[in-house]
């Protein structure tokens, strides 16, 4: 379990650079002038949007999990107060 996180922390770590040089790239174009920078501006817009998808995936919770977690909910008694 032990690597396995590691391999999660490092992808997550990736992602979160890899959105961050695209952010940038597109402040850096967006300032530029030519035919060349409005090339890189669409490229790192793509670039971004592919990084905040996988960064987004990396977060979601395992389906299981969480499909157990509501079937403990389903089965607890409801609190008396």
């Amino acid at each position: 379990m032990g690597q396995r996180k590691t391999v999660l922390q490092a992808s997550r770590t990736a992602a979160k650079v890899g959105m961050g040089t695209s952010m940038a790239a597109l402040v850096y174009t967006a300032m530029k002038r030519g035919r060349s920078a409005m090339h890189l501006h669409t490229w790192a817009g793509i670039g971004l949007l592919g990084f905040t998808l996988w960064h987004i995936y990396l977060y979601q919770p395992k389906r299981k999990a969480a499909a157990a977690r509501h079937r403990l909910a389903a089965q607890r008694p409801p609190a008396d107060k």
